[in-house]
Order: structure tokens, then sequence, then C-alpha cells
């Protein structure tokens, strides 16, 4: 009884860290107190992560690097808050945000990603490289197939550079997608999947997913019903082809550089007014929710993840 209470508790601090977040600098940005939505959109994919390290940071979990890790993503995760509530409150200017910004991210990055290789088994990014290389291949082949069909007039040479520049800037900003992914993908996905089973549970991750991200559509110009019925078919999608690969990797590293890759690539989209923008979102979910269908979604829980926790 006590450990269904302590799995409850963690739950919701998950939970109230994420999507109160999200609540909170959404009421922020629809007031119009501070509207950088760039900025706080790098804080709030801290988030995931910061609510399962801030919910498991008293765990008498002894896994080897775990509660390090924690410790490093609740600093990034402060570091980002107090940085951006000086400059609501006026207390530091944009440019010495940007500063705190891209300086901690990098360092934090460097030393998250380190550690996990040197003294984290569990989120060695090493592991299953190989299998992930596969399908990181795979997935990259697939998204700029899609790219091109959706902006055939726009694709330049330095489209295709995109792979290229994420693997040079994924180490120094890498805690950014790694934060999003290790709540959503890392904690959530399996918690879901174990209550409801591989195929709904990672579909809900991605509407649970997708709704964390809609406080921060107000003030942009695709708060439309176009964009929010296509990503709401796209970001479950995703979750299933990220979830696909994290089962079969059980490498929360390589879905972070999927994630990453995917923000760099999908800048190459077309606006959401382009009459292929909505036919190619659609046709890419459905490749994404094909992989519901292979024996990875049919196996059983536990043979997915090798053990039940």
């Amino acid at each position: 009884m006590r450990a269904g209470n302590s799995k409850k508790a963690e739950i919701a601090i998950f939970f109230a860290i994420s999507y109160g977040c999200s609540l909170i600098f959404g009421i922020i940005i629809y007031l119009g107190i501070y509207e950088e939505v760039y900025n706080i959109s790098l804080f709030m994919m801290l988030t995931p992560a910061a609510g399962v390290a801030l919910a498991k940071i008293r765990s008498s979990n002894n896994e080897k690097g775990i509660k390090q890790i924690h410790k490093i993503i609740i600093v990034a995760f402060c570091v980002s808050l107090f940085a951006l509530l000086f400059r609501i409150t006026g207390v530091i200017g944009e440019p010495l945000l940007k500063i705190f910004i891209i300086v901690g991210n990098d360092i934090l990055s460097l030393i998250i990603l380190l550690y996990a290789w040197m003294s984290c088994p569990r989120l060695d990014p090493s592991k299953n490289i190989k299998v992930g290389a596969k399908y990181i291949l795979i997935y990259t082949v697939i998204m700029f197939i899609i790219v091109i069909c959706m902006s055939f007039k726009g694709i330049t040479f330095y489209t295709f550079f995109a792979p290229f520049a994420s693997i040079v800037h994924f180490p120094l900003q890498c805690i950014l997608t790694f934060g999003e992914e290790y709540g959503w993908r890392g904690y959530l996905q399996p918690l879901l999947q174990r209550r409801f089973g591989k195929r709904l549970g990672v579909i809900f991750v991605g509407v649970l997913w997708q709704i964390w991200h809609i406080p921060f559509y107000f003030p942009i110009d695709n708060w439309n019903w176009t964009v929010q019925f296509a990503r709401f078919i796209y970001l479950p999608a995703l979750s299933v082809a990220f979830g696909y690969v994290y089962m079969k990797t059980k490498n929360i590293w390589i879905i972070s550089f999927m994630h990453f890759m995917t923000n760099i690539i999908l800048t190459f989209l077309p606006d959401y007014k382009d009459t292929h923008y909505l036919p190619c979102i659609m046709i890419l979910s459905c490749i994404c929710f094909s992989l519901l269908f292979t024996k990875t979604y049919q196996a059983g829980v536990k043979d997915v993840y090798g053990r039940i926790s």
C-alpha cells in the first residue's frame, strides 16, 4: 500500500511540474507579460525530465548514476527558471537571458552527456548504438522525402545539411530534447503501457504530449483548426515512432537525437497554408502509425522492457 501511494505521489509530481509550468507560462504569454515564446519553450523542454527528477530524488533507488543525473536535471531546470523569472520581472535584459540560456545549456548538456556515458549504465548514450543508427537513418530518409514533397520548390542544397548540423550541435543542446524524452518516453511511456497496453499507452503519451504544447500556440498565427487537427494526429503518430525505437534500443539518447533532428528538419516545412501541408502530415502520420502492427507492439510489456517496475 505504501509503495502504491509513493508511485501515485511520483506521478502527481511529474504532472504538476510538467503541466503546471505549461499552464503558468502559457498564461504569461497569453496576457502579454512576456511574449518571447522561443525562450520559454527552451525552458519548457526541461520540465518533463524535471518532473521525473523531482519525483524520484528522494527515492531509495540506488541504481548507479541515476540520482546524479536527476541532480543535473534539477540544476538545469532551476537555472533556466530563475533566469526566465529575472527576465520577466525586469531584473535582467534579453541579451543577458540569451547568454544564460546558451552558455547554461551548452555546459549542462556536455556534463549530463559525459556523465551518462561514463557513470550511468542505464542511460549510457552508446547502448545499442548500432541498432539505433539504423533507425535514425531510416527515419531521416522518410522525413526528407516528406519535406521534399511538401516544399519541393523551396528545397535548397543546405536543406540536406540538417542531419549533419544535428550531429554537430546535439552534444551542446542535448539536455533540451533529453529533457522532453526522459519524461515522455523514458518515464511516462512504460507507465501508461503497463496500464493500457503498448498501443493505447503510446498513443496516450502522444496526446498528452500535444496537450502540453497547447499554451504556446496563442501568440502565433498557427492557432487554427488546420494546425491543431494536424498536430493532434501527428504528435501521437510521432510518439508511436519514437516509442517503437525506444522499445527496440532502450536508449533514450537515440530518441532525444531523433527529436532534435526532427526540430531542425521541420524548419524546412512550408507554411501551414500551403496546399501540401495537411496531406503530407497525414502521410507521415500514417507511416508512423503503421508501426503499431509490428511485432514490437504485439509483444508483452515485460518482454519489451525486460522488467516490471
